[in-house]
């Protein structure tokens, strides 16, 4: 008998599908790639923390008493936000994230992508901050909903119309969670690429 698809399942087919057919062109072998490498990124929440708490001790140290403009390159209470997230989603414990799917560890990776962009280049806040935040309190509240996804598969389980829209709703967020991570890394390797590029040129 074949396991089930979770949300996550379903969600990361959806997201791979929209990218090969509205972002990856015929023989597109660096798109293919890229996609291919994105898919096999993992990270844990604890790694996740430490970046977190890597950034916020990095901002705290060096840029307290600095702004960027009349706005604070970022925001402290943004920093507390992000790691109160990830400490709740450290909370929900093994029994709601054992064994689920390499989408999950895969979407905490790009979160931790995102911060160590930030904290080599603090301008990315403004890009990725409010995402970033967005992305941490999703990722407590999937495990949740995939439980509930889970209940399809049990005899006798009812489904409506009201309880087949929350799956398909549910699913969506997921797949917009994925796609702005996925948004993430790509901006990360590009910036990364292009500053190579520059420093070649300049020797």
């Amino acid at each position: 008998m074949l396991p089930h698809a979770t949300l996550y399942d379903d969600a990361l087919r959806v997201l791979c599908a929209a990218v090969r057919e509205t972002r990856i062109k015929e023989g597109d072998e660096d798109g293919k790639a890229q996609l291919q490498q994105f898919l096999k990124c993992k990270a844990t929440v604890q790694q996740v923390s430490d970046s977190a708490a890597d950034l916020q001790q990095e901002t705290g140290r060096v840029y307290s008493s600095k702004k960027l403009g009349e706005k604070e390159i970022i925001s402290q209470k943004w920093i507390d936000n992000i790691m109160a997230n990830i400490g709740n989603a450290m909370a929900i414990g093994d029994n709601l994230l054992h064994a689920t799917p390499e989408s999950v560890s895969m979407a905490w990776f790009c979160v931790k992508l995102g911060l160590k962009a930030i904290q080599s280049k603090h301008q990315l806040y403004s890009l990725f901050g409010s995402g970033l935040t967005s992305m941490t309190e999703i990722m407590i509240l999937v495990p949740h909903y995939n439980q509930l996804y889970d209940e399809r598969q049990k005899p006798g389980l009812q489904s409506n119309d009201l309880i087949d829209k929350l799956f398909r709703d549910v699913v969506d967020v997921y797949v917009a969670v994925l796609d702005f991570l996925y948004a993430i890394k790509r901006h990360v390797e590009a910036r990364t690429l292009a500053t190579m590029r520059h420093g070649k040129c300049q020797s």
